[in-house]
């Protein structure tokens, strides 16, 4: 049974936190057009923000969907909701992307590749680059978007029956996200390989909303982060396990650098491989000495910062308001219960 439910306007303050970390993270990681051993091996812990964003997706999401008390009737609004919150953004990186493959043709030195194809362009308006043979994101960190999306889905066809007090289902779901790593052991371009990731956020959010116990959580996220072992790199299963404890021990806490790179932590995501890495590289084939390539690198994250709060000023944060607007059918049941982190 549903034990209790967190009250509407409950928030985990410390996962904007992570948020900015790491989205900091997979800049650094863009950011590794330099030849300094020492330096390179420092921007591959960047690979890390990636486990980060997916543990983050699997507490935030499920509790959005329990503070709502989602239902099969509010998969439209749910997705509604969704789009209006990431749509916006992505669609203006995605211009701005188009822009800089057609400007940099004229720029001498750079690759003189041809623009993406239509089929491309249209590909990436429904997340699909993954289920077409041959077709390419413009840039990298688009794939991860993709893996959120069938995130989505996956959770939104499984958790009314959840929510119903279905203690099958909780089961089928621990069960499904678990052995997803067996039918896709090397292809990261879907949710397959990173389900036990996923799924250490939300058996989280289940434990701390009374969906389920505390001993379920522990015995899931045990289960999980084996299976994860088994499927992922060492770093990546250390960052899952370090950010499910900092979410789980640190709730509360804040700090305003960190709130400031989380609250624009998805434009940052968006913007930096576009304009931080062009200008790193740009920089680095001039600037080729040791002591100048942390310089370099600050360069291209401090103008990824700026772009990317103008992108959030502009484009991201009204797409948030606009999403706060879109309410659930459900959304004004009585929650009485505050969120206890364990």
């Amino acid at each position: 049974m549903v034990q209790k439910k967190p009250n509407p306007s409950t928030q985990i303050p410390v996962i904007t936190c992570l948020r900015g970390i790491a989205a900091l993270l997979v800049c650094i990681f863009h950011f590794n057009y330099v030849t300094n051993q020492t330096i390179l091996s420092i921007t591959e812990l960047g690979k890390l923000g990636v486990p980060i964003f997916f543990v983050i997706s699997g507490v935030v999401i499920p509790l959005a969907m329990i503070k709502s008390n989602y239902q099969f009737r509010d998969w439209k609004t749910f997705f509604a909701k969704r789009l209006a919150r990431i749509e916006p953004a992505y669609l203006a990186s995605l211009a701005i992307v188009l822009i800089f493959y057609y400007l940099r043709r004229y720029f001498p030195g750079s690759p003189q590749d041809s623009m993406p194809s239509g089929r491309d362009i249209l590909l990436h308006f429904g997340y699909l680059i993954p289920f077409v043979d041959n077709a390419h994101w413009f840039l990298g960190v688009y794939w991860t978007l993709g893996i959120e999306l069938q995130f989505y889905l996956s959770l939104s066809l499984i958790m009314p029956f959840i929510l119903k007090g279905q203690q099958w289902s909780r089961y089928f779901l621990y069960a499904l996200f678990i052995t997803m790593p067996l039918f896709s052991l090397s292809d990261n371009r879907f949710l397959l390989l990173h389900g036990p990731i996923f799924l250490i956020g939300i058996s989280y959010t289940f434990s701390i909303t009374g969906v389920s116990r505390l001993q379920e959580h522990w015995i899931v996220s045990l289960i999980a982060i084996s299976m994860a072992a088994f499927t992922q790199p060492a770093g990546h299963v250390i960052a899952t396990v370090s950010s499910i404890l900092i979410i789980a021990n640190f709730a509360n806490f804040t700090n305003r650098i960190l709130v400031f790179f989380g609250t624009i932590s998805y434009s940052l995501y968006l913007i930096h491989q576009c304009v931080g890495s062009a200008l790193v590289n740009f920089l680095s084939h001039k600037f080729r000495q040791p002591w100048q390539m942390p310089l370099v690198i600050t360069s291209g994250l401090l103008v990824s910062i700026l772009a990317a709060y103008c992108l959030y000023v502009l484009v991201e944060k009204p797409s948030h308001s606009w999403s706060k607007r879109i309410k659930y059918s459900s959304q004004n049941n009585s929650m009485s219960h505050k969120l206890t982190p364990i």
